[in-house]
């Protein structure tokens, strides 16, 4: 038995309310249904992010009371494929959703990982998280009811060519943020690592031209923006050590760093600091996602967080609506918010 087909049975059982109380021990999952330690181990992580179950230290893994919802409550699929799974943010909406719709009862979320699973369920509405490129999304759509296809920072369809309704996160708006912010604190002179530019539109691309709106409306702010891939990146793109080489030689004047992600970010912490620099009395650091570990890093990052919370309230405001029968609505794209912390000074004069 693969992970989710056992996955897909115990959520069925828990809705059912077949299966309460405490799970069996890992150990007796394998050997009921002849299956591995990991297998086992990656089921219960899925039932976890989906709320369904809980762990308690030393005692095991308990079916939470909510998990089984109202039988009249309308399906809302999550497509979510295992990557999206490992980024913060999404857990965090995902979680706060499944909260939602417990304490709202006219709707149910599920999470689904294989599109193909939606061609047996009777849903309302089924929310494409990320989505990819114009041939990906045809893919994920052509098994869908379009009129029941929303949305969920679809990253390559921002331009205004998407034909279905989503939520989308203001990257823009929060490149013109830790501009602004920067900008406030005496820094004129500032690196940006971006990633991604090489790729059709996409968030970075919203990202960039925030920064680069906020510096036309500043003249005496000069950005210095460079593309960072991985492995595999083009010859003109950069890997962050590079990327700040080139920074400190391109911009001597350099007195502050704009990373497009918190990890390139910690990258560039541990450069800079490498290098006899120090965070921020040499060069301040600004960041983007605010991941667990950011306020962990010495110094704590400051970094622009997307608020799951609202974008969470934007999902439920379109499910209530197709609840009632109303048109969906077109919503504004959800502000990010600034975590202020330690990685940003002012520009001694």
């Amino acid at each position: 038995m693969k992970a989710q087909e056992l996955f897909q049975e115990l959520k069925d059982k828990i809705r059912r309310g077949e299966l309460t109380g405490k799970l069996p021990s890992i150990a007796g999952f394998v050997r009921t249904y002849h299956i591995s330690h990991n297998t086992v181990k990656k089921v219960l992580d899925m039932l976890k992010m989906q709320q369904l179950v809980y762990g308690q230290q030393g005692r095991g893994v308990f079916v939470r009371n909510y998990a089984k919802q109202k039988s009249s409550g309308k399906k809302v699929l999550i497509y979510c494929d295992l990557g999206s799974l490992h980024n913060t943010f999404y857990l965090r909406v995902l979680n706060i959703l499944r909260q939602k719709a417990a304490a709202d009862g006219s709707f149910v979320i599920d999470l689904i990982t294989d599109i193909r699973q939606a061609e047996k369920i009777d849903y309302l509405l089924c929310f494409i998280v990320k989505g990819g490129n114009p041939e990906e999304m045809h893919r994920l759509t052509a098994r869908l009811d379009r009129g029941k296809v929303c949305g969920i920072n679809i990253e390559y369809r921002l331009d205004g060519d998407s034909d279905f309704p989503g939520c989308h996160n203001d990257n823009f708006s929060g490149g013109y943020m830790a501009m602004e912010y920067l900008y406030k604190h005496g820094h004129r002179h500032i690196g940006i690592l971006s990633c991604a530019q090489e790729l059709p539109v996409n968030i970075f691309h919203y990202r960039l031209r925030g920064a680069e709106k906020f510096a036309a409306d500043h003249p005496d702010c000069q950005l210095y923006p460079l593309n960072v891939t991985g492995s595999g990146r083009r010859a003109e793109d950069f890997d962050v050590a590079d990327a700040i080489t080139v920074l400190r030689e391109e911009l001597p004047q350099m007195t502050a760093i704009f990373a497009f992600t918190d990890f390139m970010a910690m990258q560039s912490m541990h450069f800079i600091q490498q290098s006899g620099l120090k965070v921020p009395e040499d060069i301040s650091i600004i960041g983007y996602d605010n991941k667990d570990f950011s306020g962990l890093l010495s110094p704590a990052l400051t970094t622009i967080e997307e608020d799951a919370e609202s974008f969470a309230e934007s999902v439920c405001c379109m499910i209530r609506s197709a609840v009632a029968g109303r048109e969906l609505p077109v919503l504004p794209p959800t502000m990010p918010n600034l975590i202020e912390r330690a990685s940003v000074s002012m520009v001694s004069k």
